[in-house]
């Protein structure tokens, strides 16, 4: 449990700098990087004293009601219980976290994949501009060729 603790603790400001790197992408690094950071150390430290108070408790002597004596099978099978309950939603919340992340990469592709195409597309249409004004020019010399060809003889 001790070491539990100390992994929460451990880099907490900059895993959860990355966390939000990751979250939010390039654009999370370009607008309201104070507002993040502020909110990170924040966070951080609230978890750190949060971790910090959790692991004190660990040094407390549980009263003598929770002694193997006292406590039973059935005692000692709840406690498991609820142990590798709250293992299983430890690791339910970091399976969530992870899944969210990579939804929001593979949003933030999709939409550069939209932008790029959208910039392609731009592109075609002033090629097919370019043409058009080109035909017409053409057009535009043929006739006057063809003009000039007929009224010249």
């Amino acid at each position: 449990m001790r070491e539990l603790f100390s992994f929460v603790a451990l880099n907490e400001e900059d895993a959860l700098v990355e966390v939000c790197v990751a979250f939010f992408g390039e654009e999370g690094e370009s607008f309201n990087d104070q507002a993040v950071d502020r909110h990170t150390r924040d966070v951080s430290s609230w978890s750190g004293a949060v971790a910090e108070e959790l692991s004190s408790l660990l040094d407390i002597k549980a009263p003598a009601v929770f002694s193997s004596d006292v406590l039973d099978d059935s005692g000692r099978k709840a406690i498991q219980k609820f142990a590798n309950a709250l293992a299983n939603d430890v690791k339910s919340l970091k399976d969530s976290v992870s899944s969210d992340t990579l939804k929001r990469q593979d949003e933030l592709r999709a939409m550069q994949e939209m932008i790029d195409r959208e910039e392609q597309i731009a592109l075609l249409l002033d090629v097919i501009e370019e043409q058009q004004g080109a035909h017409a020019e053409y057009v535009t010399t043929v006739s006057g060729l063809e003009w000039s060809i007929h009224h010249c003889h």
